[in-house]
């Protein structure tokens, strides 16, 4: 842990961008990181959402090319900094740090590969819902009026690769139905089973 330092950013401040040299592994200690990916049009997509006890940044510094994408805050953030030096010595005696950060960066990917699949064959009705459900058991929490999640109808617009616009239609069409509540910076889900039975009708 004394190798660790730990650094805070605010909202939207780049921890890293897509291009530079890496040189440091990411653990997200408090708030929330998004991954985002700039197109040749100049277009960004979010590529995934880093909790608290997540790590980014690892396989661009395993095997020694820039970071592929740029990591933002999102909201205030506490991150704790691994540099390269450090983690190659981790590694050497704890070789199975490096097995287990890959199998979850790895699952991790592999969730961003099928969200990528979504955006591009399922409306935007359907992906706005499949990643509410996604985020429920991740960062959800439980209160009165059902699950809430910390995170804004443009958050979601992000995650799901649409626009602000469309991502505020389609909540007001869930909350006309009685299945969600947005409010100022987080959104509450009244039932889960209900979005599930819902989602195939936007197929």
């Amino acid at each position: 842990m004394a190798r660790f330092k730990l650094e805070e950013y605010e909202d939207q401040e780049p921890i890293f961008f897509q291009g530079d040299p890496s040189h440091s592994v990411y653990m997200v200690v408090l708030g929330k990181v998004k991954i985002v990916k700039s197109s040749e049009t100049g277009q960004s997509v979010m590529l995934e959402l880093i909790l608290p006890g997540e790590v980014f940044g690892a396989l661009a510094v395993f095997d020694g090319k820039p970071y592929p994408a740029t990591a933002q805050a999102m909201g205030r953030a506490c991150v704790a900094r691994l540099n390269r030096n450090d983690v190659s010595d981790l590694i050497s005696r704890h070789p199975e740090v490096a097995s287990r950060t890959i199998m979850e960066v790895t699952d991790r990917v592999r969730k961003a590969h099928e969200m990528r699949m979504r955006m591009a064959t399922q409306r935007v009705e359907r992906r706005i819902v499949e990643a509410l459900l996604e985020l429920a058991p991740r960062i959800g929490q439980s209160v009165d009026e059902g699950i809430r999640i910390d995170l804004t109808r443009r958050d979601i617009a992000e995650i799901v690769g649409t626009t602000v616009e469309t991502s505020i239609r389609v909540f007001s069409r869930l909350k006309s139905q009685g299945l969600v509540e947005s409010h100022r910076g987080w959104i509450v889900l009244k039932s889960l089973e209900a979005l599930r039975r819902v989602a195939p009708q936007w197929e």
